[in-house]
């Protein structure tokens, strides 16, 4: 049951993986492209859009980065760890 249960569980935390990235991926790209529909609108140049462009693609990979490492160590701890020699704290 132990073994079943840790397939399952990998095999869970690799989709939600996936699906976090994707869909964080989908949103931020979203939001780049409307914010830089809105300065398109207000007259601006490629010189100005360049930085606004890479700080949304920083910005979105970060915090897409973080999503994800955050689901994969939310999901293992679901698996049971044990050990097969421990020490004790005072030592």
């Amino acid at each position: 049951m132990s073994r079943l249960r840790d397939t399952i569980i990998r095999r869970v935390r690799t989709v939600a993986v996936i699906l976090t990235g994707g869909i964080g991926t989908i949103v931020f790209s979203m939001l780049t492209v409307s914010l830089l529909r809105l300065n398109i609108a207000k007259g601006q140049g490629l010189d100005s859009l360049t930085p606004t462009l890479i700080g949304c693609l920083l910005v979105g990979g970060i915090l897409i980065g973080l999503c994800c490492l955050t689901v994969f160590h939310a999901l293992s701890f679901w698996r049971p760890i044990s050990l097969k020699k421990a020490l004790r704290l005072v030592e």
